[in-house]
């Protein structure tokens, strides 16, 4: 390498910026060996090398076989060393020496130093990782920003690992994760072992909660499988505080599933008065895995379940879950991670979800085209029923209008009103005129706005000359006032803060199952995180074929 300039500087990072630039300008990279300062804290010289001057310092004094990984340097003490001190206020530079024991390098991106983030940098990192942006969208975004940066995967990695760490701030991350259940919008319960680790959590939005209990009739339910490395119990524990939620309310009238032996026998202890109906949908699939070898291949059968009976209004299929399922997933891309990291993304999932629907509200993007043309029919129910109901009721109201004495309607079954909670054309055929339509002809279900549950409790005044004292006394008053459920979680709230003075929260024991025995086919797949075909998919399963097949 060929010795930098003699140029004489005002400071010392100048000088250091000066010489790296013209050592990358060489494919070499340089760092600062030692600083020294002088008794007033001054620096007064430093030492600069080759990024690969030095050897490996094992100060921990581990072999080779005492190592829990495999690790390597770059260290390969490189003689390439400069000098500076400071004269009268200036930085003067020495070459002490000026070989390498290696060649330049090919790609500096080898070099640690030339691919640091700057502040901008990360500034940016750290707010595409709070929105939940992937990993190579965040590299991407880096370099379209800045063509030259020389920035690789690893390093953001570790950024992001380093981010994460500062957010934990020393604690466990169920610790972290309990500490911002209590401050933040969710009703929460858990439980610990003798050892603290939790072996319960159940935790739920105050708004979810609110909507539950205002629109009780139909609950859809489904289990997801295989996607935590945790394998807590789920069902009774969870079914137990979905239903504390209904405590003093109207329970859920029908609640549609599939066939989840599990999930099914638990709600009939949970809820023994609801009815258990199964998705439409995955009855149709399991008709297909079991019953299509049975038909000719250009038949085409439809199936439905029987659901004309019960008031499901119009929900037999829990496609509703499963795309909220996908709409989390995309949110958590990965499903080894903390329960902190789920918390935090539900969190912004909720937050982005509540954020898109107020924008179309106040943009009037959400509108009906069809509720213009009988705005004015239906004086007495507009605006206290929703805009799908509206359509629904005039959707019967253009089949009664249309019909006539030869070509009459089909005689009634009452399944529309009897599914729906709605008049059906037969009702509304029968009126003398649409506008005396009630709102008691209409399910609660449809009804706007509805009886929404407060759960946050006003936060107390700081200007108070006596917080805890007014807000326990605060606290005392509401707590005469709230349902039995909202009293169990405030009961729960207050022991679980005083119990965790003594006891450090930890994470779930994770359970590692035996799998397969080594060497069987595909052994490695009983410790994945990724659920298993469905009948159906694998009845549809077409095999790859050569071209010539």
């Amino acid at each position: 390498m060929l010795s930098p300039p003699p140029e004489v500087h005002n400071s010392a990072d100048e000088l250091f910026q000066n010489a790296q630039r013209f050592a990358n300008s060489q494919r070499y990279t340089l760092v600062k060996k030692r600083t020294r300062k002088n008794n007033r804290g001054e620096l007064k010289n430093m030492s600069i090398r080759c990024d690969r001057g030095g050897v490996y310092n094992n100060s921990s004094g581990f072999a080779k076989e005492t190592h829990n990984r495999k690790t390597s340097t770059r260290l390969i003490d490189c003689p390439f060393e400069l000098y500076a001190t400071r004269q009268n206020g200036l930085w003067h530079l020495e070459v002490r020496n000026t070989t390498h024991n290696h060649g330049p390098s090919n790609d500096m991106s080898e070099h640690p130093i030339v691919r640091r983030l700057t502040e901008e940098q990360k500034e940016s990192v750290a707010i595409m990782t709070t929105s939940g942006s992937r990993y190579h969208e965040i590299i991407l975004t880096l370099r379209q920003n800045d063509l030259s940066t020389l920035v690789i995967s690893s390093d953001i990695y570790n950024m992001c690992a380093q981010l994460w760490q500062q957010n934990l701030a020393g604690r466990t991350p169920i610790q972290a994760l309990v500490d911002k259940l209590q401050r933040g919008d969710f009703l929460y319960k858990y439980k610990c072992d003798n050892n603290g680790s939790v072996t319960h959590l159940f935790f739920a939005h105050k708004e979810s909660v609110s909507l539950s209990r205002q629109y009780p009739t139909v609950i859809l339910m489904d289990c997801t499988y295989k996607t935590n490395k945790f394998k807590m119990p789920l069902l009774n524990i969870a079914l137990t505080n979905v239903m504390s939620i209904f405590d003093g309310m109207q329970k859920p009238g029908v609640i549609v599933t599939d066939r989840e032996l599990a999930l099914m026998n638990a709600l009939k202890i949970i809820f023994p008065n609801s009815t258990n109906l199964l998705c439409t949908w995955h009855i149709s699939k399991k008709i297909l895995k079991n019953c299509k070898l049975q038909f000719p291949k250009e038949t085409n059968k439809e199936e439905s379940a029987w659901t004309n009976q019960l008031l499901h209004l119009g929900t037999t299929v829990t496609s509703h879950i499963e795309g909220s399922y996908a709409t989390l997933k995309a949110y958590l891309q990965t499903s080894t991670g903390d329960l902190h990291h789920v918390y935090m993304t539900i969190s912004l999932a909720i937050t982005n979800q509540r954020k898109e629907f107020n924008t179309m509200i106040a943009s009037e993007r959400i509108c009906i085209p069809a509720f213009a043309t009988y705005n004015s029919l239906y004086l007495n129910i507009r605006g206290k029923v929703s805009s799908f109901a509206l359509n629904k009721i005039n959707d019967q109201y253009q089949k009664a209008k249309c019909a006539t004495a030869q070509e009459p309607l089909p005689s009634c079954t009452g399944t529309f009103t009897r599914t729906m909670g709605l008049p059906c054309t037969h009702f509304i055929q029968h009126l003398k005129n649409i506008q005396n339509l009630m709102l008691n002809d209409i399910h609660k279900h449809w009804w706007i706005p509805g009886n929404i549950l407060m759960l946050q409790v006003e936060e107390n005044s700081s200007n108070s000359e006596n917080p805890l004292q007014s807000l326990l006394h605060n606290l005392q008053q509401r707590y005469q006032e709230w349902p039995e459920f909202q009293q169990l979680v405030a009961q729960d709230t207050l022991k679980n803060l005083i119990d965790e003075l003594s006891m450090t929260l930890q994470n779930p024991n994770v359970v590692h199952t035996r799998g397969r025995p080594s060497g069987a086919p595909n052994h490695q797949k009983n410790n994945s995180t990724c659920r298993d075909p469905s009948g159906f998919e694998m009845v549809e399963h077409k095999g790859r074929h050569c071209a010539i097949c």
